[in-house]
């Protein structure tokens, strides 16, 4: 803060991130949707509000995702450092 004004965030698993990979040629859709509603479950039962998981651009589940009620933030890179 700089009097009033928020001018940045860190937050440290604010919200829940949520990593899910399935093979577009071992699964179908539906199990795909039917392992992340588990997930969507879980955390609701742990009281948390949202969750942000991540969609290349490319990926056939980016659509769905908006489908079943997901928002596109922004189009992102997701970096890592090992420490």
């Amino acid at each position: 803060r700089r009097g009033n004004t928020i001018t940045g965030f860190a937050g440290i698993e604010s919200v829940p991130f949520v990593h899910l990979w399935s093979s577009v040629k071992h699964m179908a859709a539906a199990d795909s949707f039917s392992m992340l509603n588990s997930i969507e479950n879980l955390l609701r039962m742990r009281n948390h509000r949202g969750m942000i998981i991540p969609a290349h651009e490319t990926s056939t589940f980016t659509n769905q995702l908006g489908k079943a009620g997901y928002k596109n933030l922004f189009q992102t890179n997701i970096h890592f450092k090992a420490l």
